[in-house]
Formats: C-alpha cells, sequence, structure tokens
C-alpha cells in the first residue's frame, strides 16, 4: 500500500496523493483537451468557406442551388455577411448580373435570395421547362420496354421535382 503513495513537501507539510488519484486526473485533463481539440475543428469548419456550386441562372438548376445554398447557412451557421461572400463567389453570368448591385451589403442577402428566385426559381416557369421535357421526350414505341423506361423516367422526375420544390399547383398544368 506505501508504493501506492506518494509524499512531497509543500510548505512544511506533507501531501499524499494515490496513484489512482493521479491516473483519474490525467485521463480528465487528457479528456479536457479532446474536447478542446474537437471544439475548435467544428470551429474552424464553420468559418472555413463552403464553396457553393456556381450558379449561372440556369432554371433547371434553380432549385437545387438553393437548397444547397439554405442547407449551408442552417448547417455552418452562416452570417449574412459570410453569405454575401458565398454569393459574390458563385454567381455567375445572368444570375450575377440581375443582382450585382445589392453586393453592397450583408443585409441585401435576403433580398439577393428572393431577386434570384423571381428571375429564374419561379414555380410556373419550373413546372413548364419540366412539361416541355417531357413533350420532347420520346413516345413509348409497343415494341420496346426501353422507350416505355425511358418516358417513365421523364415523367416521374418531372413530378418528383414539382413536389420537391413545393409545387402545389402542379396538376392544374396537365389539363391544358
Amino acid at each position: 500500500m506505501e508504493s501506492n503513495i506518494e509524499e512531497r513537501n509543500e510548505h512544511g507539510g506533507q501531501k499524499k496523493m494515490l496513484r489512482s488519484e493521479r491516473s483519474w486526473k490525467s485521463k480528465s485533463i487528457i479528456k479536457c483537451m479532446q474536447d478542446l481539440d474537437k471544439n475548435l475543428t467544428a470551429l474552424a469548419l464553420k468559418h472555413q468557406p463552403l464553396d457553393l456550386p456556381d450558379f449561372y441562372g440556369n432554371i433547371n438548376e434553380c432549385p437545387l442551388w438553393h437548397a444547397e445554398f439554405n442547407r449551408s447557412t442552417k448547417d455552418r451557421h452562416y452570417s449574412e455577411n459570410d453569405n454575401l461572400i458565398s454569393l459574390q463567389k458563385c454567381l455567375k453570368g445572368k444570375a450575377r448580373k440581375v443582382v450585382r448591385d445589392l453586393f453592397c451589403s450583408p443585409s441585401n442577402v435576403t433580398a439577393i435570395n428572393g431577386t434570384l428566385k423571381m428571375n429564374f426559381g419561379r414555380e410556373d416557369w419550373i413546372i413548364m421547362n419540366q412539361m416541355d421535357k417531357v413533350r420532347k421526350c420520346p413516345s413509348p414505341r409497343e415494341d420496346s420496354i426501353e422507350s416505355f423506361l425511358h418516358f417513365s423516367s421523364c415523367v416521374s422526375n418531372m413530378i418528383v421535382l414539382m413536389k420537391n420544390n413545393g409545387c402545389s399547383r402542379y396538376p392544374e398544368y396537365f389539363i391544358n
């Protein structure tokens, strides 16, 4: 039992500490350092800019781009300033042209998103664009299962895209 005790003189007194107690304190310190390392890594990731996909104003790409923008904002807790920097990097072509005057202030991020949605992400345009794709898709042929599968995929993709983008009025477009 004496081998488990360490004696030290501190200001004339004796301090006894069991080796098991020292071991526990060492483990606590190591655990604290590991937690600190995890927190610092998470903090560094938060401030590491996430490159959004480039957006040129293509109607077909707008829903996916907006979803990615919203996800990065939420997951990384981006401020309006962070978002403005991301927008300045990823917007190109027509998309950049319609909002470039709004890049002057981080408080314009909501207006930038609204302008982009109004110009490239309107529900009715997305639906009409998808319907044009289905109309251009070759009609299924009776002698080809592949043609049925291809046509089915075109229609299915259109419906999924409409549902995922909150196009709640899509049945009315089929009545034409």
